[in-house]
């Protein structure tokens, strides 16, 4: 199932306000849990655009047609969990608290998990690879930009498109000579490639997955995999993968400078 919010945000945060595709992602944010019902019609006219508007909009965040997309809807108005669910039931004065003992665990989790040679393993690949990509989807696109900004401090500049399109791209175009990152809490990023993506290619990427799914540790089409453990709360996810990401961009810092020393040794 595509991630229609994303691809949905994506396109609200790429576009001109006064494009078409603007006008129709904002209104499908704006409508998704209000109507029962989307037909194409109904979009185009709300939105003052032609059908055909519509449908290249639906293939351009992925979608077949709009039916597809539409089913995408559906699914989203069935699931009744929202973030932040589990402190709603704490009286109002305990909700902070319970939120960051949470987050204090979170913390301690990552840490037992981080040691050195896994921080200096990645942030080595990092080295190793010229063209790289950091992608992710919903909240875990939040972390990939805030790795690549932290990576950009230090000089090493990285791709982080928030289109899915541009994401797919990258991966299937960059070749061996690229590394692309993957950061999904659930590790379920690839599951809408599994059509058209070669996974035994030579002609690929070299793909890591930084996850928090501890059923991943060997996982197609992966050729290295980092499960950061959390608990499955609001706190823990995607602040355990920020962490690490960050703990990763350090190490990353203290590669560059000790490498003037390694190639004068």
């Amino acid at each position: 199932m595509k991630k229609l919010r994303h691809a949905l945000y994506a396109v609200l945060n790429a576009s001109e306000p006064d494009s078409s595709d603007y006008r129709i992602a904002n209104y499908l944010i704006e409508n998704i849990y209000k109507m029962q019902r989307f037909g194409i019609q109904d979009v185009a006219d709300a939105c003052f655009v032609s059908k055909s508007s519509v449908s290249r909009f639906c293939r351009r965040i992925g979608y077949a047609d709009f039916l597809s997309m539409s089913q995408s809807i559906k699914y989203v108005q069935m699931r009744t969990y929202k973030r932040f669910d589990e402190y709603l039931d704490l009286p109002a004065e305990k909700m902070a608290d319970a939120y960051l003992d949470q987050m204090s665990q979170c913390i301690q989790q990552v840490r037992a998990y981080a040691s050195p040679e896994i921080l200096s393993e990645l942030a080595g690949l990092l080295f190793r690879y010229d063209k790289v990509g950091i992608f992710g989807q919903m909240q875990s696109y939040s972390v990939a930009m805030n790795f690549q900004f932290e990576l950009a401090s230090l000089g090493k500049h990285v791709a982080s498109f928030i289109m899915m399109s541009q994401q797919e791209d990258f991966i299937l175009e960059s070749g061996p000579e690229a590394m692309a990152i993957i950061i999904s809490s659930g590790g379920r990023y690839f599951q809408d490639f599994s059509r058209y993506f070669d996974y035994q290619s030579k002609n690929r990427p070299y793909l890591v997955l930084i996850t928090n799914n501890q059923r991943l540790k060997k996982c197609v089409p992966y050729d290295k995999v980092y499960i950061v453990p959390c608990d499955s709360n609001t706190a823990s996810q995607p602040t355990s993968l920020q962490i690490f990401a960050n703990l990763v961009a350090m190490h990353y810092s203290r590669l560059l400078s000790e490498r003037p020393l390694q190639e004068t040794s």
